[in-house]
């Protein structure tokens, strides 16, 4: 079988290989999404926990190096705006990865990659889960503004599966914590009744406010974090701004390219007119397409990064546009190859 035909049946594959590495190097780490615990099935991108920054640019680097050494055509080493980041796109199906590492688990004044240490056991695909950590990110964090709000939470969605088999476990974690950590846990893994609501709202600004007492000084550090990100967004973008020449209409051409790259792209925007800065910066730093419709009239190459044509909905034109894309999303990055070279050292 060669290497090609296995990335197309098994994209687990290059994953199972970074698995080995972190194994092999003892590099602590677990996966916070992408993964799920319970049936190993693959997400759209990889979540990894990896509290040493050293460590997490030498696994960014080296799954760049995996999706390379199995033949991925378009492979890229992102802005680390978010945490260190690596993109692959094979190109008989554009099958697609992402690695994404975060070094800190933060939420509002909380860090709580500095109070809860990695304690995993393997799963799937030889990855470390942390019933603590995974509670963190998939639960706490998602749903944290409905807790602050007293806001339904399993209204819309279903009751983690993973955090209520580990439901003790991480009781007796938040407990060791925080003065009624158990019981908050207990609350928010539990049904919307009001009852509930006050607890996990009452819990949650009652958690904040010891930490911030018991740990000022990391509080300060994740409240500075917290705005520091918020500014980087607009002076960190990761994908280029595309402009298309073409005489479809932007619905047809945004369906076209989100049949294509919808996974590559979380967003895909389509627009006749140049977007104002602020939503087109926003938009490059969370990896969303902005695409600039110009059908043969001039434009601003200050706003536009790479100009393509796709005259008609032909495979052949859509496939080379496509691949002008991607290429140019390499490219806009390759900056960060060094970057993360030696941040990895």
């Amino acid at each position: 079988m060669n290497k090609e035909h296995l990335l197309v049946s098994d994209r687990a594959a290059p994953f199972r290989d970074l698995a080995n590495f972190l194994h092999t190097e003892k590099i602590a780490s677990c996966v916070l999404h992408g993964i799920d615990p319970i049936s190993g099935a693959l997400g759209r991108d990889l979540d990894l926990y990896i509290p040493e920054a050293r460590q997490a640019f030498r696994a960014a680097v080296r799954f760049s190096d995996i999706l390379r050494e199995r033949n991925v055509k378009w492979v890229s080493l992102m802005h680390p705006i978010w945490g260190p980041r690596c993109i692959g796109v094979q190109e008989s199906d554009l099958t697609y990865w992402e690695l994404h590492i975060v070094t800190t688990i933060n939420m509002a004044c909380i860090d709580f990659g500095g109070l809860f240490s990695v304690r995993g056991e393997e799963g799937h695909h030889g990855f470390q889960f942390d019933p603590s950590l995974w509670f963190i990110k998939a639960v706490l964090q998602k749903y944290s503004k409905n807790f602050a709000h007293s806001r339904p939470v399993w209204a819309s969605a279903s009751a983690d599966t993973y955090a209520q088999a580990h439901k003790t476990e991480i009781e007796n974690e938040f407990q060791n914590r925080w003065g009624n950590g158990a019981e908050f846990v207990a609350a928010v893994l539990s049904s919307d009744t009001d009852a509930n609501l006050l607890s996990r709202q009452k819990g949650l600004f009652a958690l904040m406010l010891r930490n911030c007492f018991a740990h000022p000084a990391n509080a300060a550090r994740a409240v500075v974090r917290w705005l520091y990100r918020k500014g980087k967004v607009y002076i960190c973008p990761t994908v280029p701004v595309i402009g298309i020449d073409t005489t479809m209409a932007s619905t047809a051409l945004r369906a076209c390219l989100a049949e294509k790259l919808g996974r590559v792209f979380p967003n895909i925007v389509v627009a006749d007119q140049p977007v104002p800065w602020r939503v087109r910066k926003r938009l490059q730093a969370t990896q969303s397409l902005l695409v600039f419709r110009y059908n043969g009239r001039q434009i601003s190459q200050r706003k536009i990064d790479k100009c393509i044509s796709i005259s008609n909905l032909n495979r052949e034109e859509v496939e080379v546009g496509v691949a002008a894309i991607l290429d140019c999303v390499v490219q806009y990055n390759e900056r960060w190859s060094a970057f993360y070279g030696a941040r990895s050292l």
